[in-house]
């Protein structure tokens, strides 16, 4: 196994936080495994069906995203983590009776673009998938 993604954090008032009660146990014992091996990266999920009701809101504008972003790298370096995962489901669409709107396909670029922008600039090179 080489990749961990761990669902999952929730967005709330335009910041990463944690899902579940026992988030931060769960964290360490994950990254404990990166002792017997090396090469495993823990990533962290945010959204999925039940908890992308948020992420129009926090990609409407700049500022906005700019909110998330910062959180996003507090929270993966306050839980050790290798990086993050955005799983919004959908951008332009309701999903679970989520808010959407027709530019979030271009919020979402937007987003993913100035998160990899920050997450160069960090001592260690953070992951992002989607």
């Amino acid at each position: 196994m080489t990749r961990i993604n761990y669902a999952f954090a929730d967005l709330q008032n335009g910041k990463i936080v944690e899902g579940f009660a026992h988030d931060a146990e769960n964290f360490a014992a994950l990254n404990a495994l990166k002792h017997a091996n090396p090469s495993l990266t823990v990533l962290v999920s945010i959204g999925g069906w039940t908890w992308s009701g948020n992420f129009s809101d926090m990609s409407l504008t700049r500022q906005r995203r700019k909110i998330f972003i910062e959180s996003a790298v507090q929270f993966i370096e306050k839980y050790e983590l290798d990086g993050l995962d955005i799983d919004w489901e959908y951008p332009g669409m309701s999903g679970d009776n989520h808010r959407f709107r027709p530019e979030d396909k271009q919020n979402y670029t937007l987003l993913l673009k100035e998160l990899r922008t920050r997450f160069n600039h960090e001592e260690e090179n953070f992951i992002v998938t989607s």
